[in-house]
């Protein structure tokens, strides 16, 4: 989302099982930044966007840092 940032919880380490090009599987483990990333990821995957994790009341407006509403945001992604 364009212009929107937001707090969001994510777990410090991961471990994902995966398949490779030729379908054989493998263990990938990811801390700090990479579970991060392996979670955002892997989110896409499912169709989760990171509004759907923010903590209440942690989504602002980029460069202003102002509190926005998830609510309002919702109502006019609907006009």
């Amino acid at each position: 989302m364009p212009g929107i940032w937001g707090k969001v919880k994510r777990a410090k380490n991961v471990k994902v099982k995966a398949m490779n090009r030729q379908g054989l599987e493998f263990l990938m483990e990811g801390k700090d930044f990479m579970a991060r990333c392996l979670q955002h990821e892997i989110d896409h995957l499912e169709g989760i966007l990171f509004i759907d994790h923010v903590i209440p009341g942690q989504l602002f407006k980029e460069g202003t840092n102002e509190p926005l509403d998830l609510y309002a945001l919702m109502k006019l992604s609907k006009q």
